[in-house]
């Protein structure tokens, strides 16, 4: 019954829907950051807003979308939501390592923090 399971949730459907969502949340983070430009250094955007993206992203799809292949047990319309938010929780998370091995790779340290909680830390006050 596990490998069933298993085999319902990780299929190349659902790792389209996931990249579909990080494509999305990466699309809405690009168009946000050119048209405010004060959205970089705000702590609202980076420590809520940002981190919250992919899974409200993944909600409006779940909600929007019923004629997907979702696995047997989230046919109906709360499963399909929270399975699709599950997926933009993946997708927030690949969207990290992601970063991480571009970074890596290009030797580029950029000049967004790691660690979006790092923001919420007030260097000011000290």
């Amino acid at each position: 019954m596990m490998d069933n399971i298993m085999s319902q949730l990780f299929t190349l459907p659902n790792l389209i829907l996931c990249i579909v969502i990080w494509i999305l949340v990466w699309v809405e983070r690009r168009v946000v950051e050119q048209l405010w430009k004060g959205a970089t250094k705000n702590k609202l955007w980076y420590g809520l807003a940002l981190p919250l993206s992919p899974i409200a992203v993944g909600a409006a799809i779940g909600a929007a979308v019923s004629e997907y292949p979702y696995p047997d047990m989230f046919k109906t319309f709360w499963a399909r939501i929270f399975f699709v938010s599950v997926c933009g929780l993946v997708s927030a998370h690949a969207y990290k390592i992601l970063k991480k091995f571009v970074q890596k790779e290009s030797g580029d340290t950029g000049d967004e923090p790691d660690d979006p909680a790092d923001l919420l830390d007030d260097k000011d006050d000290k």
